[in-house]
């Protein structure tokens, strides 16, 4: 069977926060990515909709730039859980 998806209500959370769409936070993302690489990939909105929906988990360099973004940390944003063992 399959990964059940895991819809990320925190990432959803903060973008909604702070009014943005979608393809708002790409383009955020995007220009993040240009700062290192000016020959990074353009970034789609629908991408970052797989992201929340949980269809798609961002790799850890976008969830690295996610996090520069809006200024939280992997699990503030829910890409990481915290452990029951601490």
């Amino acid at each position: 069977m399959g990964k059940e998806k895991q819809v990320n209500q925190k990432l959803k959370h903060e973008r909604e926060a702070r009014c943005w769409t979608l393809q708002e936070v790409a383009d955020r993302l995007y220009e993040l990515c240009l700062q290192e690489d000016p020959n990074c990939a353009i970034i789609a909105g629908d991408t970052v909709g797989r992201w929340e929906r949980g269809f798609n988990t961002p790799s850890a360099h976008y969830q690295r730039k996610l996090c520069i973004l809006f200024g939280k940390d992997a699990l503030e944003l829910g890409f990481i859980s915290k452990s029951p063992y601490i």
